[in-house]
């Protein structure tokens, strides 16, 4: 009897653990880049197809928080397009109107994986340090 039990909630264990394997739909991680300000006095932030999000904080440096999420289950992809710089933010300084650009990425090529486009969804939390005067997005 003791083992009919046993051998009923193992396999409702194995069960629930396998429909959890394959039910999950996306993945998703977080990656972090800092940036120095040197003398800007104001910050450009323009960024393409992803949710921006601008806060304040203390120190000097900016940083970026960008959680991604792609719609196929697939990590190593995740962990591909991520450490391939995908989502990286290219800074460039204007000396003369002391004004820093931070900007996404123009050519993101579509993620095709087995003839089945991937959805990608991106979102930057950006730490503006509040000794910059102005930002502009």
């Amino acid at each position: 009897m003791f083992f009919m039990q046993l051998n009923k909630f193992f396999l409702s264990f194995l069960f629930f653990t396998l429909s959890l394997c394959f039910c999950q739909g996306q993945v998703s991680k977080k990656t972090y880049q800092t940036i120095m300000t040197g003398n800007a006095e104001t910050i450009k932030v323009s960024i393409e197809g992803a949710t921006v999000e601008l806060k304040e904080t203390k120190g000097t440096r900016i940083l970026v928080e960008t959680k991604v999420e792609l719609s196929l289950p697939n990590e190593a992809l995740l962990n591909f397009v991520v450490e391939s710089g995908r989502y990286e933010l290219i800074q460039t300084m204007n000396a003369s109107t002391r004004e820093l650009s931070l900007e996404s990425k123009k050519n993101k090529n579509i993620i095709v994986v087995k003839g089945q486009n991937c959805e990608e969804e991106v979102i930057y939390t950006i730490y503006i340090p509040s000794s910059i005067k102005s930002f502009k997005q």
